[in-house]
């Protein structure tokens, strides 16, 4: 089967062309090429073209990662607009739009369930949601996360995807950084695994916390993983950076990383390290 069978016949039998089609297409941000949606989501979000691994929803990060029967868990945050920011639009209606864009109460989602049999707490973030940014919401979601993994005797793994702090919380945001790392850190005094995966990309305040404290660290090929930006760093500096800096392979070779693993195998891969960390 091939594009034209796929899409045009079908099209073509349903006579004129709809608005909506326009959907049935995706750009691959890797090598710009346009895949057939259907065949993107198949292939979870990867380029079948050139590999590149594009950002998957919080829910189909969970959905791919857990067995089937895992129980979503949620977190609220105890004040939606901590320093009642207004900029051109309210950051509450920010929060509505989101919402409704995403079908998500916030950047995260928190569940319980089980890895081929091997049960766990998995926190996985969606940078669809206000880039992923984290507030009060992700802050109080990585904390009762570990409450629950310690209470429950259970390994603990987060995927990131974040542009960092959510600036629309000011210093209740920044605070969360400090928070995230003494619930990452109370989860490793009871001597229970705590596995980061960063995925792109990985930056600013969630770089800077918890996601870089993992009992091991790993990535998905090509991911941006850094605290600033690079053309901030640049700049700063005033020097040329490395080719490829800040993706997943040029971490990984000055040890940043422990490993890299594909979207397809990520499951099983997991499954091995939670049996070796156990």
């Amino acid at each position: 089967m091939n594009w034209f069978t796929d899409w045009v016949k079908p099209k073509l039998k349903n006579k004129a062309l709809k608005e909506s089609d326009s959907n049935l297409w995706i750009k691959c941000t890797g090598c710009e090429k346009m895949i057939f949606r259907e065949k993107y989501e198949k292939f979870l979000s990867v380029c079948p073209e050139c590999g590149f691994h594009g950002r998957l929803s919080a829910l189909g990060r969970i959905k791919h990662t857990l067995d089937e029967g895992f129980e979503l868990i949620e977190f609220k945050a105890s004040k939606k607009d901590p320093i009642s920011f207004y900029d051109v639009s309210s950051y509450i209606e920010k929060i509505k739009k989101a919402q409704s864009r995403t079908g998500l109460e916030d950047a995260c989602l928190v569940a319980r369930g089980k890895i081929l049999g091997r049960e766990c707490i998995v926190l996985a973030m969606d940078f669809a949601f206000i880039g992923g940014s984290m507030g009060t919401f992700v802050g109080n979601s990585i904390f009762g996360a570990c409450e629950m993994a310690e209470e429950n005797n259970l390994p603990f793994i987060t995927f990131s995807s974040s542009g960092g702090a959510r600036m629309q919380e000011g210093l209740f945001a920044l605070m969360q950084m400090p928070r995230s790392v003494l619930a990452i850190k109370s989860l490793k005094n009871a001597k229970l695994p705590y596995i980061s995966v960063m995925c792109d990309p990985t930056t600013g305040g969630v770089e800077a916390s918890f996601s870089m404290l993992g009992s091991i660290n790993i990535s998905e090929p090509k991911a941006t993983i850094g605290f600033a930006g690079i053309r901030v760093i640049k700049e700063t500096i005033n020097q040329e950076l490395p080719k490829g800096f800040q993706k997943s392979e040029f971490q990984f070779k000055h040890g940043y990383l422990d490993q890299i693993i594909e979207r397809s195998k990520m499951k099983d891969e997991l499954s091995k390290v939670l049996r070796i960390l156990n």
